[in-house]
């Protein structure tokens, strides 16, 4: 997992986040997945909506039975493209909780408006 996070191009989406010596916020993670798109919302998308597969597509879709494909081959409960959210990873070289607070706490607000419900830590020490 370490190798593929580091080969995975850096997200534009986090570049605002600060960095320090101990901690930055390298990727974006689902919560409790990322939504799964099918070719069923594929060809919903081209069927109802020009081709245009977005939210929208999606949620009209999920009202026709298209649902994401992680939540339908799981035993828990289908959530819809509105439950799936996203948290912050943030890389942890240190495992100072008081350096880890003081960091947490000045990117929750960017992490807020940007619509991520959390963090997640990555332990890289």
């Amino acid at each position: 997992m370490e190798k593929k996070l580091e080969s995975v191009k850096r997200d534009s989406r986090i570049e605002h986040y600060p960095k320090t010596e101990l901690f930055s916020v390298i990727y974006i993670v689902g919560v409790p997945h990322f939504y799964y798109v099918t070719d069923k919302h594929v060809h919903y998308a081209s069927e109802h909506f020009g081709g245009i597969l977005n939210t929208n597509s999606i949620r009209d879709a999920e009202k026709n039975g298209v649902c994401c494909d992680i939540c339908r081959k799981s035993k828990n409960k289908v959530l819809t493209v509105d439950e799936h959210k996203t948290a912050l990873l943030v890389n942890c070289k240190s495992d100072n909780k008081e350096k880890l607070q003081e960091y947490l706490l000045l990117i929750k607000p960017m992490c807020e408006k940007d619509g991520h419900v959390g963090f997640v830590l990555k332990k890289g020490w």
